[in-house]
This record gives structure tokens, sequence and C-alpha cells, in this order.
């Protein structure tokens, strides 16, 4: 087929052609729906180079599964679907990602913060802690006493709980973080006082 005649031929005449590994109608498939897979990528993660790195793996993934597309519905459609799919699954990988290095953040704050309170003396550091955890809710407090006070493992913590794992840890760090920021208030205040 001359590039003339592909370019006039229908999706689905091409799609069958594509299923038979006739790369011309592979590229003329991609070069009619490279704008909108990448714009559809580019709304989701709204970022240039992202957005061509997902329009890419969505086309390796759409030809590579080229044989699962029934030829019964619209081309495009199944694309732009594949392609939503994969910017998705980038964001959530990325959203992960970041979670990570906030909770690795959070844990070396937290162990700063621990290293003062172990400079302390004793009795300071009880009343300091007893009166930050005081002001945090009952989950909060319930999960830092199972995990820091009581010793028990993320696991035994989500058996206890009833959460999964991954959302104890996500709990976890966020009342670590709620802890610190009230065990600074505290320490700000009890400053304030002395001087």
């Amino acid at each position: 087929m001359s590039e003339a005649i592909l370019e006039t031929t229908s999706d689905l005449i091409l799609v069958q052609r594509a299923k038979e590994s006739y790369s011309p109608a592979v590229a003329e498939l991609i070069n009619r729906y490279k704008g909108m897979v990448y714009t559809i990528a580019h709304k989701v993660l709204k970022d240039k180079d992202e957005a061509e790195e997902v329009a890419q793996e969505a086309f390796v993934k759409a030809f590579t599964k080229i044989n699962l597309f029934r030829m019964d519905c619209s081309f495009s459609s199944w694309l732009y679907r594949i392609a939503y799919n994969t910017a998705i699954s980038r964001t959530r990988e990325k959203k992960r990602e970041l979670e990570y290095q906030q909770e690795t953040i959070a844990t070396c704050s937290f162990e700063q913060q621990a290293k003062v309170f172990s400079e302390m003396e004793g009795n300071d550091r009880s009343r300091f802690l007893n009166m930050a955890m005081q002001k945090l809710d009952g989950d909060d407090n319930l999960l830092l006493i199972l995990f820091y006070y009581d010793g028990k493992s993320i696991d035994e913590v989500a058996q206890i709980t009833g959460y999964t794992t991954s959302n104890v840890k996500v709990k976890l760090y966020r009342a670590r973080k709620k802890l610190y920021d009230e065990l600074q208030k505290i320490l700000q205040d009890e400053t304030k006082s002395l001087l």
C-alpha cells in the first residue's frame, strides 16, 4: 500500500493489517493518534517529558496487545483507554514514590527530635511526650503506642487494627508527623516560658 492509500484507509483495515505485522499500517495508526494520546497523557500527568514517555509506552502496549482488540468497537477509544490507564498508573507510581520520600524525611525528623528528647532528663522527656500524645486523636495515639511502645510490627498492628499494612504505614507516618508538630509547639512554649 502506498502512503496516500494508507492515509485514506479506515482504522479497522489498518488494525487488521497491523495484526498481520504490516509495519506501514502500524506507523499510520501511530501517526493518526499520536497527538491525542500525548494530549491525554499530558492532561493527566501535567509534565511534557512524562507525557511523551507515557504516550510511547501506551503505543507499545497497544501494539503488543493488538490481537486482543475486538473489531466491534472504535480503535481510537480502545487506544485512548490504554493511554489513560497508562498515565494513571504512572501517577500512582509517582505518588507512592513521593509518599516513601516523605515518610523517610518524617522518620529522620522524628529521629532528630527523639535525639533532643533523649538528651533531656527522664522526667521532662516523659512529661513532654505525654503532653504531645494527649493532643493526638485516639487512632493516632493507639498506632504510635502499638508500634513504638509495645514494639509491634507493621503486620501485627494491621492485624490488631484491621487496617491494611500500607494503610498502617501511611497512618503511622501521619501520626509521627502530628506528634512531632505537637512536640515542637510544646517545646517552643516551654522555651518561651523560661525566657
